[in-house]
């Protein structure tokens, strides 16, 4: 799912669960999550999630949200109804704490810790600040995509966007 290639209307994925704060993923992403969040606890770093899954919705809403606020920029700062990777229930924006997002994760102990680990459980910085013109979406150091560990360590060792996959 990206500006190109659309969900269907009225698709929603059948097999959601919740994670943490409430927010819920589809099963196998919730799983690799769980499992991500306990490996940095364990190395003591704390990674929260600010949002996941979206319905078409609330996804509709958060855009027109973004759109009255910023008619020309919308479109590069957030995803029209349909479009979003939140609604595939594959998506995650993440924080070190408050529950905010934040553009400086990356220069902080859980960005460092994610930039090294975040690919062996198969979840990559979907929003890269160097990959902006391929994305077309402005740089989101908290918006991490869930695409399965081999996937995942390719993308990372090739400094490949999924974009750039696919293409």
């Amino acid at each position: 799912v990206n500006k190109q290639n659309i969900l269907p209307d009225g698709w929603a994925p059948s097999d959601l669960v919740y994670i943490q704060n409430g927010f819920m993923l589809r099963a196998e992403a919730a799983q690799a999550w769980n499992a991500m969040m306990q490996a940095a606890a364990q190395d003591g770093i704390t990674i929260n999630a600010v949002s996941a899954y979206r319905t078409q919705a609330y996804q509709t809403n958060l855009y027109n949200q973004y759109y009255a606020q910023d008619p020309i920029n919308t479109p590069f700062l957030s995803a029209l109804p349909r479009r979003s990777e939140h609604e595939m229930g594959l998506a995650l924006d993440v924080n070190y704490g408050d529950y905010q997002l934040h553009s400086d994760l990356e220069s902080t102990a859980t960005g460092r810790w994610l930039a090294a680990h975040a690919q062996d459980y198969g979840w990559i910085l979907r929003y890269p600040s160097n990959k902006t013109s391929i994305t077309q979406y402005a740089y989101e150091a908290w918006h991490y995509r869930y695409v399965g560990t081999n996937l995942a360590r390719q993308l990372k060792s090739s400094g490949q966007t999924l974009d750039e996959y696919y293409q």
